[in-house]
């Protein structure tokens, strides 16, 4: 009797487990100029990363197993001295899209300001509100980063509270020496990737994530509305024209279109015909450096 109640509650604790896991992230560690004497190192690197991704419950949602939200993580080390490692990282997460096998790519950043301390067999855990390690700041940002928008794309701002959290991260990481967290490390960072998402002067963001997935992408399994849907698309990327307006350099665009340009182009040169003049000229102005690749939309 004693053996079946603890296989009983060990069984619903590994049930509650599995189902806090809201993201499914594999982890690479590349270090294409780096020899490494300990062989053992970089596959316990990626083992802890994964673990600390995976087996974190960053929410009090409940996700079904085929819910979680697939993600990936590619850490390139660079350089190393002792314990401390600086490189890049390339964080991809990509958004089922209802009644089809297509996964639209939402997030597709890479983070050029990465340093960390690594110490094998030494835990790696998040704790809300207190930075505990950069190795542990960084993942949960991106953690957050990663739900946020994936709630935003669902429902109109429904990510904000988990974009709350990854902003709370980055002041928390404020007293550190470690780069990517200060307005004053640079341009394109954490500190702006998540000033920009939340800046309600650039709400436009937030609004096309949403119409573009949920009441675009999302209808176009239904022939009848491939039309309405398409245009729906073409309608929030064009109104991303009063950020540009605002602040042409605005980080979140750049963000955006990383990750959208060669989707935009397959959306509107194939489906139902339509006049996407007008989203051509706004793309080439807000996204000038894809010039060519927009091209492509009226060669239809």
């Amino acid at each position: 009797m004693t053996k079946y109640f603890l296989s009983l509650i060990t069984g619903l604790f590994f049930s509650t487990l599995c189902h806090s896991q809201e993201l499914n992230a594999t982890v690479q560690i590349l270090h294409p100029s780096l020899q490494m004497s300990n062989q053992e190192l970089v596959p316990n690197m990626q083992k802890a990363l994964e673990n600390l991704i995976n087996f974190t419950a960053w929410t009090n949602e409940f996700y079904e197993v085929e819910e979680r939200i697939e993600c990936s993580f590619i850490l390139t080390l660079d350089a190393a001295n002792g314990t401390n490692y600086s490189g890049s990282l390339q964080v991809s997460y990509s958004r089922p899209v209802f009644n089809s096998n297509y996964k639209s790519p939402v997030l597709n950043y890479i983070d050029n300001d990465v340093d960390f301390t690594y110490i094998e067999n030494q835990p790696l855990e998040y704790v809300e509100n207190q930075n505990a390690s950069n190795t542990v700041s960084l993942v949960s940002f991106f953690a957050y980063i990663i739900i946020g928008l994936d709630k935003d794309t669902y429902a109109l701002n429904g990510g904000q509270q988990y974009l709350l959290k990854a902003q709370n991260i980055v002041n928390l990481a404020q007293s550190t020496n470690n780069k990517g967290w200060k307005s004053f490390d640079g341009s394109k960072n954490r500190f702006w990737l998540i000033d920009n998402i939340l800046n309600t002067g650039f709400s436009e963001i937030r609004d096309c994530y949403y119409n573009y997935h949920r009441q675009g992408l999302d209808l176009m399994y239904d022939e009848t509305k491939q039309a309405n849907a398409k245009k729906t698309i073409s309608q929030s990327v064009i109104a991303l024209q009063n950020i540009y307006q605002k602040r042409p350099n605005a980080f979140i665009l750049q963000v955006f279109f990383d990750a959208k340009s060669d989707e935009i182009v397959n959306i509107f040169k194939g489906g139902p015909s339509m006049d996407t003049g007008n989203l051509v000229n706004v793309l080439k102005q807000i996204d000038a450096g894809r010039n060519t690749k927009y091209d492509a939309i009226n060669k239809r």
